[in-house]
């Protein structure tokens, strides 16, 4: 048995005073996350750490020492600073490499094997519906002044993403599903895995059906094909909580937001067992 907390779009520098970027998003407050030492824990963490990617991993590296090991994947927040660019793989790979911290581990890089489990994660990123231009434009509105053509470009770049991040993850899939090594494929994305949680669950308990733009339907085809080995899928990008079982594979989103949305000033990392 593995023992994992599990965290998503942590978005520090809306909860740190101390932390700026360029092109902030939403409201902001000093209440940083008060981290507990977990040497014999691994922590997940899908994606939205920061606005930023060198900060990001930064924090990654400072907060380390809390734990056995932390294995993450970016979210599309991690590339804001490059828009329309989406940073590459091999860049990324590169920056961390040069923290020289063994106890991080990006998954879109290599996935991570305990206990017979194997952990594997891309961001995932979205394909607009099948191609809708207008989910692209109002994505920006309000926030980053990106041009016509420079938000043309995003959307071409984040289509493309969408289905590498589906192709690599079919791959590792394919290797483990028949790996007798292997008894439990985890799968890691920022991206929702399921049309079922494009809906914000609101505070005063109804729901607010968004983000069918921001979802890879991609990825349901590997849901409908049932692989017997997938049991828990990790996820971000909505803000909403949910941990249930759906077919077989419990679905666990664990979110901390921002302060406009549930304003958790009181927040702690998810415990499971896998």
């Amino acid at each position: 048995m593995t023992t994992i907390h599990i965290v998503s779009d942590l978005h520090i520098d809306n909860w740190d005073t101390n932390l700026v970027n360029k092109y902030a998003c939403g409201k902001r407050d000093d209440k940083p996350i008060k981290w507990e030492y977990n040497e014999n824990i691994i922590l997940v963490i899908a994606g939205d750490i920061s606005d930023n990617f060198d900060l990001s991993i930064d924090y990654l590296n400072n907060i380390s020492k809390y734990y056995k090991k932390i294995i993450f994947i970016d979210g599309n927040h991690e590339h804001v600073m490059e828009y329309p660019r989406l940073i590459p793989r091999y860049e990324m790979v590169y920056k961390l490499k040069k923290l020289n911290n063994n106890k991080l581990n990006l998954l879109s890089h290599k996935p991570y094997i305990i206990d017979r489990n194997v952990f594997i994660g891309v961001c995932g990123w979205w394909n607009y519906n099948k191609g809708d231009y207008k989910a692209c434009k109002d994505y920006f509105k309000n926030w980053i002044d990106l041009n016509e053509n420079e938000t043309q470009l995003f959307h071409s770049n984040v289509h493309i993403k969408s289905l590498i991040d589906y192709y690599y993850l079919i791959e590792q899939i394919n290797k483990y599903q028949y790996d007798n090594n292997i008894d439990n494929i985890i799968i890691i994305t920022h991206t929702i895995p399921h049309r079922r949680y494009c809906k914000e669950l609101l505070p005063n308990g109804k729901e607010n059906k968004i983000f069918i733009d921001l979802l890879n339907t991609n990825f349901e085809t590997i849901i409908k094909k049932k692989i017997s080995k997938i049991n828990t899928w990790i996820f971000g990008h909505i803000h909403s909580e949910y941990n249930e079982v759906v077919d077989g594979i419990n679905y666990i989103s664990h979110p901390r937001g921002r302060v406009e949305d549930y304003n958790r000033t009181s927040y702690k990392p998810l415990e499971i067992i896998i």
